[in-house]
């Protein structure tokens, strides 16, 4: 679970995670006494080989080890006694049913101070077998090795990693100007060996943040991944501004585009390879490139042009529809004092898809309540009836925000407790690279 403020964390079950695949959380109080408190607080708890069990419609919880307490004498309790847990009726009822079925535990997996209050996190949990903890073993060190190389090759003299304003002539096109300058960072593999002669496709990427914030972990994160797949990638910093990003944002991603393209030969790019990828609100600027990039009010400010279209897009968990399924916070920051029905309409992206659209590939988690998974299925289909060529991944589990999908950007307690999301949702990098190296 995330630490919040209020929160201290007493004691972790290290083990949990090694020996269970983890199904759902729960958080319960638990009956102590004083002495057990005070130990507690002292660091001298273990939650090490200790399950919980519902008995009589009670939880009780067996093998947690709290130390005597060494001032207690007679008021100390046995350190392994049966200790009961707090929890509501239809929560004990539900802990029995999962019990029942073959193969759940109930498994602490930390206790902590909430405002004063101890209280354990309770894991519905399945055991791995031995070849299951193998592969989770393999599969945590592998992408522990992918991030080690990226991190060694990017403090490397030979990888260009740098931040760069990025020019953009508002006034020219009759655009105010935002008060902070939209940046670039490059992340570009070195010329080596075989492949110093070898164009590398490029990856453009938009970050999330409802068009209020650019989120860190659809950046970085994103690019590291593309650059082990032999990809030069981008990550825009674009313009957020509280009384509106439109046009600025759009205008930023398109000049970022020519910017890739116009550094092709001295960075090793393929111009005719530079894709957008783009995640919530940067699925929406991102979509937006290739969507719009023939409409009418992008003619007019001058981004019409073969230059400035993606050669295709990658769109995760996309906000795409102004209507009813539209994320309204998105399109309230976007827009800002030019909110009105026409400027919805136009980014309403579903509604404006021809056959000029480049090659897209979509994936969305239909358990999204955030942003609701109708977007990714509006679009598609918008796509799919221009003749325009999509993929499409709807995966039934996971929250909004994965990014990557992998250990490294899922918060502890958020995202990380169910094992399809890092074995199932993970893979949309895999389809998407394969989507972009398919023959056209």
């Amino acid at each position: 679970m995330p630490v919040h403020k209020g929160i201290k964390i007493a004691a972790v079950n290290r083990k949990a995670r090694h020996d269970y695949f983890i199904e759902d959380t729960y958080e319960c109080g638990i009956e102590l006494v004083g002495t057990e408190v005070k130990s507690i607080r002292g660091g001298q708890l273990n939650l090490n080989d200790s399950y919980a069990q519902v008995k009589n419609e009670e939880l009780f919880l067996y093998g947690m080890h709290i130390s005597p307490y060494e001032q207690g004498n007679i008021f100390n309790h046995d350190p392994f006694r049966t200790r009961r847990l707090l929890a509501h009726k239809r929560e004990i009822r539900k802990l029995a049913s999962l019990q029942q079925a073959s193969g759940y535990s109930l498994i602490p997996l930390q206790a902590y101070f909430k405002n004063g209050r101890v209280k354990i996190e309770l894991a519905v949990a399945k055991g791995k077998k031995l070849y299951d903890k193998r592969a989770s073993i393999a599969e945590r060190d592998a992408e522990r090795d992918v991030e080690r190389n990226w991190k060694a090759l990017s403090r490397s003299s030979d990888m260009l990693v740098r931040t760069v304003s990025l020019f953009t002539d508002y006034k020219a096109h009759g655009v105010s100007a935002p008060k902070q300058a939209a940046s670039l960072t490059e992340y570009v593999l070195p010329a080596y060996g075989d492949v110093r002669n070898i164009l590398r496709p490029a990856i453009l990427i938009c970050p999330g943040g409802a068009y209020a914030w650019v989120s860190e972990r659809e950046g970085e994160p994103v690019a590291s991944v593309f650059n082990a797949a032999g990809y030069n990638a981008y990550v825009l910093n674009y313009t957020v501004e509280k009384n509106g990003s439109f046009p600025c944002a759009l205008m930023e991603a398109y000049e970022a585009i020519r910017y890739i393209r116009s550094n092709a030969k001295s960075q090793q790019t393929d111009p005719d390879r530079v894709w957008i990828c783009g995640f919530s609100a940067g699925g929406h600027l991102a979509a937006s490139t290739g969507i719009l990039w023939k409409h009418p009010f992008t003619e007019e400010l001058g981004y019409s042009k073969k230059e400035y279209r993606p050669d295709g897009m990658i769109l995760g968990y996309p906000v795409i529809s102004a209507g009813t399924y539209g994320h309204k916070d998105s399109f309230r920051n976007l827009l800002g004092e030019r909110y009105c029905d026409e400027l919805l309409s136009m980014n309403s992206l579903e509604q404006q898809v021809n056959g000029a659209v480049p090659p897209t590939f979509l994936w969305h988690t239909a358990a999204d309540k955030s942003v609701p998974v109708q977007n990714t299925l509006l679009l598609a289909d918008a796509l799919t009836k221009n003749g325009v060529e999509t993929e499409v991944h709807i995966y039934p589990r996971g929250a909004h925000g994965l990014s990557t999908a992998r250990y490294d950007v899922l918060s502890p307690g958020r995202f990380d407790n169910d094992p399809y999301i890092k074995n199932s949702v993970s893979t949309w990098t895999q389809d998407a690279i394969r989507f972009i190296r398919a023959d056209r």
